[in-house]
């Protein structure tokens, strides 16, 4: 059976994605409102099983490295904006 994960800030959306996807057969394995959820949700899913979990994440740093590299972003500059949210 084929999982899928709705990722949709409005409910009433999410959930008739939720009841037509149920419909077609597939299984809903949760609903999130961003893609910061949505990730989240994916990681936590693959923690209970080691290699699972680092392959997922191998996954999202390769993606997160293109997406970066696409948009001409470094990792300094991330490293800038991480420092400026957590001053304390």
């Amino acid at each position: 059976m084929i999982k899928v994960l709705i990722v949709e800030d409005e409910l009433i959306v999410a959930l008739e994605l939720k009841s037509r996807l149920l419909d077609l057969g597939y299984a809903i394995c949760g609903i999130v409102a961003s893609g910061e959820e949505a990730v989240e949700l994916i990681i936590e899913a693959k923690d209970d099983d080691p290699e699972l979990f680092k392959n997922e994440a191998a996954d999202l740093l390769y993606h997160l490295l293109i997406l970066l590299k696409t948009k001409k972003v470094s990792f300094s500059d991330i490293e800038e904006i991480l420092k400026s949210r957590h001053k304390g």
